[in-house]
């Protein structure tokens, strides 16, 4: 900052009034090229980094090139749901990027077979903590190793976010027994 300070004083071209507006635009984009935590599922509970936890989820809300699950592996933490039950998926946006996103299930265990469960057109316009979306579980699937993965692709910075979490689909499940965290 010092060195655009020196710039624009030595050039007499700039008023007052532009020097406030380019300080408060390069302000602007230093503070923005830092937000680490721009989105991410909150149930269920998604894959978390060793340690992000206490880090402000900084890498779980953060953009990644990762696939399938943003580099983070199984855990042993299961939510339990029955074939067919309707879901509840909630995600925050801490950064209003615009763009798509999909609820997608993993069936065979090893987070390679994919399919879209449910597209959510304009789930990144707003920023905000409180958005889901009732997503329908497939009615003739058992797994004890599921992953429902949220994955959005940002519009406006071209980033992708995804976020994946451990579940069991089991149709022995009794619904008000079902683990929510």
């Amino acid at each position: 900052m010092y060195s655009f300070t020196k710039f624009v004083n030595k050039n007499r071209k700039f008023t007052r009034a532009s020097k406030f507006f380019i300080k408060l635009a390069l302000c602007f984009l230093i503070i923005t090229g830092t937000v680490a935590g721009h989105g991410s599922m909150t149930f269920p509970k998604p894959r978390i980094p060793p340690g992000d936890e206490d880090n402000g989820l900084t890498i779980t809300r953060g953009p990644t090139k990762q696939y399938p699950c943003a580099g983070n592996k199984k855990t042993t933490t299961l939510a339990n749901f029955r074939p067919g039950q309707l879901l509840d998926v909630k995600w925050e946006i801490g950064a209003a990027h615009r763009g798509s996103c999909a609820i997608e299930l993993s069936t065979n265990g090893k987070d390679t077979d994919f399919k879209v469960l449910k597209t959510i057109d304009d789930c990144a316009d707003q920023a905000g903590k409180n958005f889901s979306s009732k997503v329908k579980l497939p009615s003739r699937v058992n797994c004890n190793s599921c992953t429902l993965r949220f994955r959005w692709k940002a519009d406006i910075t071209k980033e992708l976010y995804l976020n994946c979490a451990d579940i069991r689909i089991n149709s022995k499940i009794n619904s008000k027994r079902s683990v929510f965290f």
